[in-house]
């Protein structure tokens, strides 16, 4: 565990470490321990769990597909730096947002999206999509695709420039064009 000092707050990183790759829980049910163990009295510690961000990387079993798209918000440098409050606010409503868009259209395969970075450009959010296996990954055109589609039916609500949604596996990057 690393402790980190932020201004009137201390951020702490964290690893859990599991016995097996089996039983590592999902990011949702890790957050939500986390979040029901405070809110429980279970400690005394004092958190904002709304800042609490989990991020489970793919493991060598499991396909990702990279997908970056720009966000139509004003990017600020806080953005930049993973333990920010500001990072992982939006790292937690970008991840919701698209895991909601990408379950319904990959119910059975696709596991959670892992936000890698945001950067400037109003702002690009830079995620990996995680599949259950290598051979589940969906083609990069449907990758863009689904993202579009639960853009414009509503399910996935953010507000993202459709234009800049480029996803990419195996070094290989499209964008479909409108």
């Amino acid at each position: 565990m690393k402790l980190q000092e932020s201004a009137g707050s201390i951020i702490t990183n964290m690893t859990l470490v599991f016995q097996n790759q089996s039983v590592v829980p999902s990011e949702n049910i890790t957050a939500q321990t986390l979040e029901e163990s405070l809110t429980n009295d279970n400690t005394n510690l004092d958190v904002d769990t709304s800042t609490v961000v989990t991020r489970i990387p793919p493991t060598a079993e499991e396909g990702t597909v990279d997908l970056t798209f720009s966000l139509s918000c004003t990017f600020t440098s806080a953005l930049s730096d993973p333990t920010s409050t500001a990072f992982k606010t939006l790292a937690n409503e970008v991840t919701r947002e698209v895991n909601k868009g990408y379950r319904r259209r990959f119910p059975f395969t696709f596991l959670r999206s892992v936000i890698r970075s945001f950067s400037n450009g109003s702002i690009i959010a830079d995620l990996k999509l995680v599949f259950q296996n290598q051979s589940a990954v969906p083609s990069e055109n449907s990758s863009v695709q689904a993202l579009k589609d639960s853009l414009s039916s509503g399910i996935t609500t953010l507000d993202v420039d459709t234009s800049t949604i480029v996803a990419s596996k195996l070094n290989t990057r499209i964008k479909i064009l409108e």
